[in-house]
């Protein structure tokens, strides 16, 4: 496997290790923070369409987690019938842990 692998090295990473689980996860982080010429070009990454793939190929339960502001529209498009937990900041939130931190660390 070359490193970083490529796209298809991962997706067969993700069908051999759905052969060893009854579950599998995959957690997508920060997908607005794509980088380079595939939010540019294609607005949507390739990739997006792998779980699924699996999912409908595979005995194993696949469940995806993506987090993502939705700031894109392909992101928005691409997930419009997947359910949704939208976590907006809170400042008294922010400010209670500020505090928090300053009286810990001094």
């Amino acid at each position: 496997m070359s490193y970083p692998p490529n796209e298809a090295q991962l997706y067969e990473l993700l069908v051999e290790t759905s052969k060893e689980f009854e579950t599998m996860y995959i957690v997508v982080d920060a997908l607005d923070e794509l980088k380079g010429s595939e939010i540019k070009v294609n607005r949507r990454p390739p990739f997006l369409s792998k779980p699924q793939k699996l999912r409908t190929s595979s005995q194993c339960s696949i469940s995806v987690l993506v987090t993502s502001r939705p700031d894109f529209y392909y992101i928005q498009e691409y997930f419009a019938t997947s359910h949704k937990l939208e976590i907006k900041a809170d400042f008294s939130d922010i400010e209670e842990y500020a505090r928090s931190e300053m009286t810990t660390t001094g």
